[in-house]
Parts: structure tokens; sequence; C-alpha cells
């Protein structure tokens, strides 16, 4: 094993965060066992040949089956995640037994049913599992019902383990009452200063029984947050309900001072009635900059410093687009570590001229938690590249 894996598997087992998990499985049932399976969830866009579940036997702590993603059933797919299940004849009864999912042979999670395995090979050789709580039984459980993670999120730590309810492979989990909720997962969030007005956009990868958005504002990061608007009164904030397509959405805060900060949130409430936040994210109006649709642009290209630096956990970082002759540039902004491993994409795509705020929340792109260190963010345009540092520090 060399430096670097070390390197990645200490990253990967420090963070609180993780955007793969194992989602539902079954094991055991009265009578012969019948249609065992396992479900798992990773962001939308994973390549399944990358991602392996090995089967652990409790008794000696060594694998007895391993799983490519690529081998399972693709299931449905919501707001950026996708869900994956396969049926596995023969999986053990416990006392203890349990899985690890890894990508790449690095270890996401080593969980475990009817007691704590310690591995003695595979991928998750050395590692002592965690039991997830619950179980089934052949005295019990009847025959298509499983053990089922139930709460909202969008990574692991969010929800709690349940069951045995009836099966849901390759759909969202539910007890019956309360369905398994995945979020709606922004994938760009910023604020655009101009004169005398603030232009907040964001764009939705998919969306899941989203009813719609609020804007919230304060002029205190830390201060009390007044609801701006709502999407009970203004139908642009109305959001796609169920959608597995990406939604750009706009905002026009016209009522704000040049020279003063403002501060906002977004909130995304489900149909039932459950409410998300993002942010926040600031910017600061002056007659000297506009955003698109005013006659005054940046001159130029900027990639300001981040603020705060060092941060913990978030921090925002700015830049300048000036106008182009087609209208709209196509740029990238991006956070790499030291060894030029690109850990997330902050923006890609095409943008108007204007300046922007966008914040980086210290998670890779597969939302897992990145350690302190240094960090590198870069805007690269087709006539301009550059790159500035961040410091995380926990």
């Amino acid at each position: 094993m060399n430096r670097l894996f070390l390197f990645i598997f200490t990253i990967v087992l420090s963070t609180s965060g993780q955007s793969f998990w194992i989602n539902e499985f079954h094991y055991d049932n009265i009578g012969t066992d019948t249609l065992e399976f396992v479900e798992v969830v990773v962001p939308q866009g994973t390549v399944t040949n990358t991602v392996t579940l090995s089967l652990y036997n409790g008794n000696d702590g060594a694998v007895y089956g391993t799983h490519s993603l690529s081998t399972f059933t693709e299931g449905t797919t919501a707001d950026g995640f996708t869900i994956y299940y396969k049926r596995i004849a023969s999986i053990q009864n416990g006392s203890p037994d349990g899985f690890a999912l890894d990508t790449n042979g690095v270890v996401i999670q080593f969980l475990s049913y009817e007691g704590v395995i310690t591995a003695t090979d595979g991928p998750a050789n050395g590692m002592t599992s965690t039991d997830v709580g619950v179980s089934e039984s052949n005295n019990t459980t009847n025959v298509g019902e499983s053990l089922q993670l139930i709460g909202k999120g969008t990574d692991y730590s969010a929800f709690t383990w349940g069951g045995p309810f009836p099966e849901t492979p390759g759909v969202v989990n539910s007890d019956g009452i309360n369905d398994q909720s995945l979020p709606v997962e922004l994938t760009f969030f910023s604020a655009t200063a101009g004169d005398s007005r603030v232009t907040l956009r964001w764009k939705t990868a998919s969306e899941l029984q989203n009813q719609g958005f609020e804007v919230l504002r304060s002029e205190n990061p830390k201060g009390d947050f007044q609801l701006l608007d709502s999407y009970t009164r203004n139908s642009t904030l109305r959001g796609a309900g169920t959608s597995n397509q990406s939604h750009d959405y706009i905002y026009i805060d016209k009522y704000v001072n040049n020279g003063t900060t403002y501060y906002y949130k977004l909130v995304d409430v489900d149909n039932n009635g459950v409410r998300t936040e993002h942010g926040p994210i600031s910017a600061t109006p002056d007659a000297a900059i506009t955003d698109p649709g005013s006659g005054v642009v940046p001159a130029a290209f900027a990639l300001y410093q981040n603020s705060p630096n060092p941060f913990n956990p978030s921090t925002r970082i700015s830049f300048d687009v000036p106008a182009s002759a087609s209208g709209r540039v196509k740029a990238t902004l991006a956070v790499y570590n030291l060894l030029g491993q690109k850990i997330a994409d902050l923006f890609n795509g095409e943008i108007e001229a204007g300046r922007y705020n966008t914040v980086w929340n210290g998670r890779n792109s597969a939302g897992l938690e990145m350690p302190s260190g240094i960090y590198i963010y870069r805007l690269s345009t087709e006539n301009f590249v550059e790159s500035r540092r961040m410091v995380l520090m926990k």
C-alpha cells in the first residue's frame, strides 16, 4: 500500500458526511429465506463499476461475496441521488454478519447486523463494523419485508435504521407512514451584486415533492433572517414537484441600498411542509457594479480572495465576468487539493457578465467533508485562468 493511498484512506474515514450508503436490505424471514436483497444509494452519475459491495461473515471476519454496483438494477433517481438494488441469494443470517461499501477500494461504510464484526480481509481489513441496531428473524419477519433507512437528508447520518417494513427496492423507503426524503440538492446558488439590486440564481439537479422556495434576508450573517418572498405568493418560486431534470431559478431583490451587505438564505419546502435551508450567501450592491441586464459591467475578469480565510465550515468566493461578443462566457470555478486533484465544481457552464458570489461548504463533489488543509480554487475561461489559495481549519 503506497503513501498516496494511505492519505486518501485517511480523508475518507475522517469525514462525517457520507453520500454513498447502504439504504435497505433483507436477509432473513419465516421459513426458507426468500427475495433477499441489498439497496445502495449513490450520487447521480456515479460510475457504477467503481463501487463494490462486499458481504462479510461475522464468524471469521472474511468476505464471502463481492458485487459490483454495475451488476445492480437501477431504480429511482431523486434530487441528485440514484437508488440501485440487487437480489442476492444466501445472504447470511447474522449473529453477526454485514456489508462493506467501497469506491475504488476505499471503504465508505462497514455495517453489520446482530452484532459487530472485525474484518480480517477484503477492503475493510482491520476495520470494526457499525451495528445498524435492527434485525430480522425467522420467527417474525415476513417474506417481502426489509430493514430500511427512514428520514430526510443528503448523507447517511441524516437517516435512522428501522423495520422490518414492507420492502421498497429501487425506490425511496417508507415505514408505511413516513417516506424517506432526499431533499432538493442545489448544484449552484449565487448572489450577484448590482446597482441597487441583488440577483439570486440557483440550480437544482432534480426535485422530490418540492412545493417551492422561500427567500430570506438579513444584514447580519448570524442575525434574524426575515422572509423576503415565497412560492405561496410568487409563481416564479414554485418548485418542479417531483422531477429528475435540472431546473434554473432566478430572483431579483430590488429593495436594497448601495453599500450595505445583505445575506440571503434559500429554503425549499416539500409537500409535507418539511423545510431545508441553503446558505447564507451575501452581496453588497454598488453603483459601480451591476449584474446582467444593466448598463455597467466589470471591465475585466477577476478572481478575489475568499472570505473568511481561514474558514470553517464555509467560505465565500467572488469573481467578475466582463461582457463578451456572444453575450455569455463558458466558465469553470473549481476547488483542488495540493496534489492537483479536483475536489468540487462550484460552477461549470455558461454565464453572463456580472459580479458573482458563491460559497464552498468544505465538501467534495460526493458530499464528503474535507479535512483541514490548504486548497486551491481556480477560475477558468477560454481567455482567463487564475488561482488562489484558501485554508480550511477545523
